[in-house]
Protein backbone atom coordinates (compact mmCIF):
# COMPACT_ATOMS: atom_id res chain seq x y z
CA UNK A 1 0.00 0.00 0.00
CA UNK A 2 1.40 3.05 -0.68
CA UNK A 3 2.52 5.67 1.67
CA UNK A 4 -0.54 7.61 3.81
CA UNK A 5 -0.75 11.11 2.73
CA UNK A 6 1.63 10.92 -0.61
CA UNK A 7 -1.77 12.35 -1.73
CA UNK A 8 -2.63 12.93 -6.22
CA UNK A 9 1.18 11.71 -7.03
CA UNK A 10 0.23 7.82 -5.75
CA UNK A 11 -3.31 8.21 -7.74
CA UNK A 12 -1.20 9.64 -10.55
CA UNK A 13 0.91 5.98 -10.77
CA UNK A 14 -1.98 4.31 -11.57
CA UNK A 15 -3.32 2.76 -8.33
CA UNK A 16 -6.47 0.44 -9.67
CA UNK A 17 -9.69 1.83 -8.15
CA UNK A 18 -11.46 -1.10 -6.04
CA UNK A 19 -8.15 -3.56 -6.08
CA UNK A 20 -6.51 -2.55 -2.55
CA UNK A 21 -4.46 0.56 -3.85
CA UNK A 22 -1.70 -1.92 -5.75
CA UNK A 23 0.36 -0.12 -8.47
CA UNK A 24 -0.81 -0.57 -12.35
CA UNK A 25 2.49 -1.86 -14.40
CA UNK A 26 3.58 -2.86 -17.86
CA UNK A 27 0.88 -3.49 -20.67
CA UNK A 28 -1.45 -2.60 -17.51
CA UNK A 29 0.11 0.66 -17.01
CA UNK A 30 -0.18 1.15 -20.88
CA UNK A 31 -4.37 1.49 -20.29
CA UNK A 32 -4.67 3.86 -18.24
CA UNK A 33 -2.08 5.57 -18.85
CA UNK A 34 -3.94 8.83 -20.51
CA UNK A 35 -1.63 9.14 -23.56
CA UNK A 36 1.02 10.67 -21.04
CA UNK A 37 3.57 8.30 -22.75
CA UNK A 38 2.51 9.64 -26.45
CA UNK A 39 4.86 11.94 -26.53
CA UNK A 40 7.89 9.87 -25.42
CA UNK A 41 6.76 7.19 -28.46
CA UNK A 42 6.64 4.19 -26.61
CA UNK A 43 4.48 2.34 -24.07
CA UNK A 44 5.21 1.81 -20.48
CA UNK A 45 8.45 -0.46 -20.09
CA UNK A 46 7.30 -3.55 -17.93
CA UNK A 47 7.88 -2.61 -14.19
CA UNK A 48 7.12 1.33 -15.05
CA UNK A 49 3.62 2.99 -13.58
CA UNK A 50 1.63 5.30 -15.63
CA UNK A 51 4.09 8.18 -14.62
CA UNK A 52 6.78 7.88 -16.95
CA UNK A 53 9.69 6.90 -15.09
CA UNK A 54 8.44 5.96 -11.45
CA UNK A 55 8.63 1.96 -11.64
CA UNK A 56 7.24 -0.45 -8.59
CA UNK A 57 7.98 -3.36 -7.90
CA UNK A 58 7.32 -6.43 -5.08
CA UNK A 59 3.96 -6.37 -3.39
CA UNK A 60 2.81 -3.05 -4.30
CA UNK A 61 2.34 -4.00 -7.74
CA UNK A 62 -1.11 -5.33 -8.79
CA UNK A 63 -1.60 -8.94 -9.90
CA UNK A 64 2.35 -9.56 -8.35
CA UNK A 65 2.39 -13.04 -6.60
CA UNK A 66 3.00 -11.76 -2.99
CA UNK A 67 6.30 -13.48 -2.18
CA UNK A 68 9.96 -12.34 -1.08
CA UNK A 69 11.80 -13.86 -3.81
CA UNK A 70 9.67 -12.26 -6.59
CA UNK A 71 9.82 -8.95 -5.03
CA UNK A 72 14.07 -9.20 -4.89
CA UNK A 73 13.67 -10.83 -9.00
CA UNK A 74 11.60 -7.76 -9.89
CA UNK A 75 13.73 -5.23 -8.27
CA UNK A 76 16.96 -6.49 -10.29
CA UNK A 77 14.99 -6.83 -13.42
CA UNK A 78 14.03 -2.95 -12.71
CA UNK A 79 17.41 -1.92 -12.36
CA UNK A 80 18.19 -2.19 -16.37
CA UNK A 81 14.74 -0.63 -17.14
CA UNK A 82 15.88 2.36 -15.32
CA UNK A 83 18.78 2.85 -17.14
CA UNK A 84 16.61 2.10 -20.46
CA UNK A 85 14.17 5.34 -19.50
CA UNK A 86 17.42 7.09 -18.41
CA UNK A 87 18.63 6.14 -21.93
CA UNK A 88 15.72 7.64 -23.59
CA UNK A 89 16.35 11.09 -21.43
CA UNK A 90 19.52 11.61 -22.59
CA UNK A 91 20.97 10.50 -19.19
Amino acid sequence: MPPAGCGSRCRSCGRRPGSGGYVLTGTDAARMANGQFGELGRAPLMLETTQPGVFAVGDVRSGSIKRLASAVGEGSMAIPLVHEHLATQGC
